[in-house]
């Protein structure tokens, strides 16, 4: 725990470093915060902006200095690779399908909780916006072919960072980790009358690689200034990138290019770039 409020986790003794997505390394621990014995056995770590409770049996609790729960971490799970010969299974039959990739490394599976009326935005840019609903989301560390719809992955920006807005506050996770991945959310329901409340899910699934997560906890403006300063401030763009663009998905080559920019003139609508 940093003294920004800045938590960081890692499992199979993954370490923050080296990453691809810190600007100046990992942030310095907060020296006031105080590890503390819990209920049942666990343990919490205790700071200033956030509090840290992780379960005998390994669940991660993040809680504001208030108590209140912004999110459950439940244990993961992982497939490891099975030793094979020739791509089969025990008997000459083929591989489990959700033993481990092509290059041998251990998927992995995470579930976590959310409070009742949480709401997810974020996993990079996305053709439906930035509210995410319930669905499935494709995290991709190269581009996908062809055209995006509603609630695909676009060609341009895929990032396991959710930001995560709640009546209890608000927080921002970050999966450290550049492989493939599918992450599936449910928006929670709270109760009515003496009805209990439903918390909302997270599953994050990644085709290997490390399983270290970062977690920033505060106001909007706290977390959002947290991030900058964990992964660098954004570079200023040139002028023309802020202008109107054009986002091709065909295929047609310079003459499906040149269709495009004329019929924006056609129109006399404005354009600045074609990609």
């Amino acid at each position: 725990v940093s003294a920004g409020g800045t938590v960081f986790w890692g499992w199979d003794g993954a370490g923050p470093l080296p990453s691809y997505a810190l600007a100046d390394g990992a942030p310095e621990p907060d020296p006031r915060a105080a590890l503390e014995p819990d209920t049942d056995g666990g343990w919490r770590i205790v700071s200033e902006r956030v509090t840290v409770a992780v379960s005998r049996r390994g669940a991660v609790e993040i809680r504001t200095p208030g108590g209140l729960l912004l999110r459950r971490d439940l244990p993961p799970r992982w497939w490891e690779p099975v030793e094979t010969s020739g791509g089969t299974g025990p008997a000459g039959g083929a591989a489990p399908s959700g033993s481990a990739d092509a290059s041998g490394a251990a998927r992995w599976m995470q579930r976590s909780e959310v409070p009742a009326d949480a709401r997810f935005f974020g996993l990079g840019g996305r053709s439906g916006g930035p509210r995410l609903r319930d669905g499935s989301y494709g995290l991709r560390s190269t581009a996908p072919r062809g055209r995006s719809g509603r609630g695909d992955v676009p060609s341009h920006l895929a990032m396991p960072v959710q930001f995560i807005v709640s009546d209890a506050g608000t927080h921002l996770v970050f999966h450290d980790n550049s492989r493939n991945g599918r992450v599936v959310l449910s928006e929670g329901e709270e109760g009515a009358g003496s009805g209990h409340d439903r918390p909302g899910t997270c599953e994050v699934r990644m085709e290997g690689g490390p399983l270290r997560c970062w977690v920033v906890v505060g106001t909007p403006a706290r977390v959002l200034h947290g991030w900058a300063a964990l992964t660098g401030a954004p570079a200023l763009p040139p002028s023309w990138a802020l202008g109107p663009q054009h986002a091709h998905g065909g295929s047609g080559g310079a003459a499906e290019v040149r269709g495009a920019v004329d019929a924006y003139r056609k129109h006399g609508l404005p354009l600045s770039a074609v990609h």
